[in-house]
Formats: structure tokens, C-alpha cells, sequence
């Protein structure tokens, strides 16, 4: 049956009386059997047509409550599933192997060979302790930085040469994947170092200089916002402090 447009309720009965129904009344010997007839009959088709527009409301309502229903089940479903899936995110994250602190000053604990070298006399580790690279007769290893005791040989971040920390770089890399880091933090890392040397300011003068000191303020900065929360995208260059270790140097 087709759907109604109009609600029925608004129609009126109309004048079978009327000149406008004349030609139909003189299909009868009696004009007033005639109005009659016409008056039933409209009456009859109207009741149907009422009849059909509630039943047409009533399903109505019932398709929008199911759309409705529908609409929380999903909600509920996916409120589930998020929540499931962020449970076996914590469950993972309790069995995974804690990665050691790298605390911001590890590339001072490895840019400097001879600075290196002295720090790594007598420690006692612990599990709980942020560590640092240290040289042995086996290679590079971690040490905790409680460890490293101060040396006039340690040179700060900020003032490490070119080369010493592209050296630094490529034994921090290296020994936080071993210590399992997130990977998405070591290859932050990663766009981080390729940033800076690929810097077209490396071509100008004290450009090196300004990215030696940009990579130290910030990649501390990155280490401490981690100690607080989900830290920022280090791969990202900072122009703004940039061109304040420019100015610097």
C-alpha cells in the first residue's frame, strides 16, 4: 500500500450537495439517495485512510526506537572493544621489560671518549637506576649514571664537537634498542638526529655550533615532558629555538 503524505485527520467531508458533485448525483434517480451514497462512501475510504496513517505513525516510532536501539548497542559495542583493547595494552605493558631511564645528559656520559672512559671507574648498579653508556673491554654498555662520577673530562651536551656527538648518537641508538625501548620513541630519535644533520644551516657559519646546542636544550626537554606524559614529537625541528642557539653561538 502506498505511504500517505497527507494526514487524513485534516480532511474535511466535502458538499455532495454542491453544483460541483451534479454530474455525479445525476447517475441516480434520487439526488438525495445520491448525496447519501457519495457521504457513506467518502466516510468509509476516510476511516481507512485514518486507520492507515496511525499504523503508518506507530511503525514509524518502532523503525526510530530500533535505529535507536541499534545506535547504543554500537556505542556499547565499540565502548567494549576500546575498552578491551586498552586492557591488553596495560597487560602488555605490565609483562613487558621496563626500559632503563635514559636520562637526558647520556649523550654527555658517551660524546666524549676520554670522559667516557674515566666515568666508568667502580659502580654498583641497581634496578631502579637511570643508565648511561659505558666503554668496557667488551664494547659499550650500560652503566647506571650514579655510577659515573664526575670527571673534568665529561664535556657538557651543549658544547660537544660535531663529531663527537654523531658518535654519542649512533651508541644511544643502538643500546636503547637493545634495552627495548618503544619504538616509536627510538625512531623519534632517529628523525631527530637526521634532522639536524641534514640541516641545510650546517652550510652556515656557527651552524653546527646552533644545532649542537638545539639538540641538547631539546632533546632534555623531551626527556623531562616523558617523566609527565606522553612527551612531544621531537622529529619535529623547533625554529624558534633554533634561531635562539643561533644566536647564541
Amino acid at each position: 500500500m502506498p505511504r500517505l503524505v497527507n494526514n487524513p485527520n485534516l480532511e474535511e467531508l466535502p458538499d455532495f450537495a454542491s453544483e460541483d458533485f451534479d454530474a455525479v448525483r445525476a447517475r441516480w434517480d434520487n439526488p438525495g439517495e445520491a448525496v447519501q451514497a457519495l457521504t457513506d462512501s467518502w466516510q468509509l475510504q476516510h476511516a481507512k485512510r485514518v486507520q492507515q496513517w496511525e499504523q503508518q505513525i506507530l511503525e514509524d516510532q518502532q523503525a526510530a526506537e530500533e535505529v535507536e536501539r541499534q545506535r547504543l548497542e554500537d556505542e556499547e559495542r565499540v565502548r567494549e572493544e576500546e575498552a578491551a583493547v586498552e586492557a591488553e595494552k596495560r597487560e602488555a605493558e605490565k609483562k613487558r621489560p621496563k626500559a632503563p631511564d635514559f636520562d637526558a645528559t647520556l649523550l654527555r656520559q658517551t660524546g666524549s671518549l676520554e670522559g667516557r672512559d674515566e666515568a666508568t671507574d667502580g659502580h654498583q648498579a641497581s634496578a631502579e637506576e637511570a643508565f648511561g653508556l659505558a666503554k668496557t673491554e667488551h664494547g659499550l654498555a650500560l652503566r647506571p649514571l650514579a655510577a659515573f662520577r664526575p670527571s673534568r673530562k665529561v664535556i657538557p651536551d651543549s658544547q660537544l664537537t660535531w663529531r663527537q656527538m654523531t658518535m654519542a648518537k649512533t651508541s644511544l641508538l643502538s643500546e636503547m634498542e637493545k634495552a627495548q625501548w618503544p619504538e616509536r620513541h627510538v625512531e623519534a630519535l632517529v628523525l631527530f638526529f637526521y634532522g639536524i644533520e641534514n640541516s641545510d644551516l650546517r652550510m652556515k657559519p656557527y651552524g653546527e655550533a646552533a644545532l649542537i646546542k638545539y639538540q641538547a636544550r631539546v632533546r632534555k626537554e623531551w626527556h623531562d615532558s616523558m617523566k609527565h606524559g606522553p612527551g612531544f614529537n621531537i622529529s619535529i625541528m623547533n625554529k624558534s629555538i633554533l634561531r635562539n642557539a643561533l644566536t647564541k653561538c
